[in-house]
């Protein structure tokens, strides 16, 4: 079977490929009352996967960094989680 990326990501985001495909090529622009579906040029269309791929890390590292805190904190009291010592992470966000 052929590699196909729009595929995967679909798959792992648990969507339709069509509509990863329509969300990526496509936006809507509101007009009086009325909504229109505007096809994106290339460059569009590539910052919106960008925009989608950089929203996942951010969520992801979030959700990553939201874990073990609670994990190195678990069973301790607010006082007790204060006294801890801080460890800091820096991430680099657009470093690539």
């Amino acid at each position: 079977a052929k590699y196909d990326p729009l595929e995967w990501v679909a798959t792992l985001f648990k969507l339709e490929k069509t509509a990863l495909e329509q969300m990526l090529l496509t936006h809507e622009v509101k007009a009086g009352l009325e909504m229109i579906t505007k096809n994106r040029n290339k460059q569009a269309a590539s910052y919106a996967r960008d925009a989608v791929a950089k929203a996942t890390y951010a969520k992801l590292f979030d959700y990553v960094v939201s874990v073990i805190n609670q994990e190195l904190s678990q069973g301790l009291g607010k006082e007790a989680i204060e006294k801890l010592p801080f460890i800091g992470v820096l991430d680099i966000f657009g470093f690539e």
